[in-house]
């Protein structure tokens, strides 16, 4: 596994005062291809597309170049140009793309209309096949309902988590879309995000043995290829909004033939 150039805590604020107002920035820690801080000036050029992928110049929102002081931890902020905030006050969801003088172009990042300022690292991993995923991300969609047998939504032979992904990339409209952690999920909710219920990766499988009732196994439903109970229940991890019972948000245990969206993050 190897780490592309990397960046960047990504501050874009989205809210509808915030666009209506002057100050709009891009801020984030500038990293080098060996994870060591870029300092001092810096050229950096600013795009928004309306897509992650297209280069024609039909599908650019704006752009500009502007050079700015980076300082010794690799922090920077970069104010938007005036064309940049128009444009995001006519289209809210738009792809960002930093390209660095010293760098070359990182990956684009999509941008969001969400009710708060928002900060996202967006580290970027590929693997020598091509498959690359951010790290850390925040919640950008959810898949049609499935058991915890994946396998049976995507199509081209892929099971557990390769498959969970594939879906995600389709739900996301991104190469680097995922599964959500537990721990992305909560952050999505900390920065005011609005997520429906569904599945999402434990940070590690667990046994459980309750008075009067069978033992189960918390572990990502083996792996995300059961969807129906066993002898020994297997059981993946949800996220769930407030019902009567439980007034805030909250993470549980779910039988693997529960029918509910996989949640995505990038």
């Amino acid at each position: 596994m190897r780490v592309r150039a990397s960046l960047i805590a990504v501050l874009l604020s989205l809210g509808s005062s915030a666009l209506a107002g002057p100050g709009l920035t891009y801020s984030g820690v500038l990293l080098g291809p060996n994870a060591q801080p870029l300092s001092g000036s810096q050229t950096f050029t600013f795009e928004l597309w309306l897509d992650e992928a297209s280069t024609a110049a039909s599908a650019r929102r704006c752009q500009y170049t502007e050079a700015r002081p980076v300082d010794s931890a690799g922090r920077f902020t970069l104010p938007l140009s005036a064309e940049c905030v128009a444009a995001l006050q006519k289209t809210p969801e738009l792809w960002s793309q930093l390209t660095v003088a010293q760098l070359g172009a990182l990956p684009r990042a999509k941008v969001s209309s969400v009710p708060h300022a928002i900060t996202a690292s967006r580290t970027v991993l590929t693997s020598d096949a091509g498959i690359s995923s951010t790290i850390d991300g925040l919640f950008c969609g959810s898949t049609p309902s499935t058991t915890g047998n994946f396998a049976a939504q995507q199509p081209g032979n892929l099971i557990g988590y390769r498959s969970a992904k594939a879906q995600c990339e389709q739900a996301c409209g991104s190469r680097t879309a995922h599964m959500c952690k537990s721990s992305e999920a909560i952050t999505s909710l900390e920065l005011g995000l609005t997520i429906p219920d569904g599945w999402v990766k434990a940070a590690a499988a667990s046994y459980h043995l309750y008075p009067g009732n069978a033992s189960a196994y918390t572990n990502d439903c083996n792996g995300w290829t059961i969807g129906a109970n066993a002898q020994y229940t297997q059981i993946g991890l949800s996220y769930h909004n407030p019902v009567p019972s439980f007034p805030a948000p909250f993470l549980d245990a779910s039988e693997c033939s529960r029918s509910q969206p996989i949640l995505c993050c990038e």
